[in-house]
């Protein structure tokens, strides 16, 4: 036989041998799949108001393979003293995982505080809410099939309250013919498992409806739990007065004195970014 006949008599042969081997050698890999692994690593607080949360769940996929998955879809829910009150779905999710790699991937679930009163009863007492996560990631997987991976995660999460402001007192603590000085009492507190901050802190002085004076107060740091109890010592002239509130006031009758105090909120987490906070109240001079 010569060299030409047998060059085409073992060229399809080795081609026939190098498909064979290639088809077990997948084969192989097939037979030797592995299922893949997902876990919670995390939650995190994204947002918060005063109506409701949203967490932000880290999942992180393992494909021990040497090949290529993909996810198929995802469910996670959110219970509260065993009531699943929240939850989120895509199945329709397309996430690869790499060969003998891992990939992440973060779920949104948000919780109206709302449905948490509706199941649980009044939280008004309670400044963070314990929570089960729930959820499955599904794969496909060859062989295997579609696939659903378990997951499991519990944690904690605030729930944002208002600082608290308490006018205790109004008094006067002197009178002459050039003005008054007079002396509001607060207690400011702080009902979070947070630090808040209140800053441009701005208040008004009223009697009997009239403006008497107004002006500006440090920046007021308050610890979780804190109450600060705060003085504002102030000083108005009987021009700003008037002469008829001057007599109310160097007088024996009642005068009703009322306060107004704004301010911006910095809590100590940067999820609850809430508005200014307003205050006003009323309370008989005492003298």
């Amino acid at each position: 036989m010569s060299a030409r006949q047998l060059r085409r008599f073992y060229t399809p042969l080795c081609l026939l041998i190098l498909t064979a081997l290639t088809a077990c050698s997948s084969l192989q890999q097939i037979a030797d799949v592995q299922k893949p692994q997902a876990s919670v690593t995390s939650a995190s607080v994204k947002s918060l108001s005063l109506d409701q949360a949203t967490v932000l769940v880290d999942v992180v996929l393992t494909n021990p393979n040497p090949f290529t998955l993909h996810t198929v879809g995802f469910d996670m829910n959110m219970a509260i003293d065993g009531h699943r009150l929240a939850a989120v779905s895509q199945p329709d999710s397309k996430l690869a995982i790499p060969a003998n790699g891992r990939n992440k991937m973060q779920l949104p679930v948000t919780l109206k505080y709302q449905d948490v009163i509706a199941a649980v009863g009044s939280i008004a007492n309670e400044n963070a809410l314990n929570y089960a996560l729930d959820g499955t990631v599904f794969v496909d997987v060859p062989v295997l099939g579609k696939l659903g991976l378990p997951l499991k995660f519990t944690g904690s999460l605030p729930v944002p309250r208002l600082p608290q402001i308490s006018l205790k007192d109004i008094s006067l603590e002197s009178i002459s013919l050039s003005g008054a000085k007079l002396k509001v009492d607060l207690d400011v507190t702080n009902p979070n498992i947070f630090d808040v901050n209140l800053k441009s802190v701005n208040y008004d002085l009223m009697a009997n409806g009239k403006s008497l004076t107004d002006g500006a107060l440090k920046q007021i740091n308050l610890r979780q739990g804190q109450t600060q109890n705060v003085t504002i010592p102030l000083s108005v002239s009987t021009t700003n007065m008037g002469l008829t509130l001057y007599r109310l006031l160097s007088g024996s009758n009642s005068v009703t004195m009322g306060v107004k105090l704004g301010a911006d909120i910095v809590p100590g987490i940067s999820a609850w970014q809430p508005g200014p906070l307003k205050y006003e109240a009323q309370r008989t001079l005492s003298r």
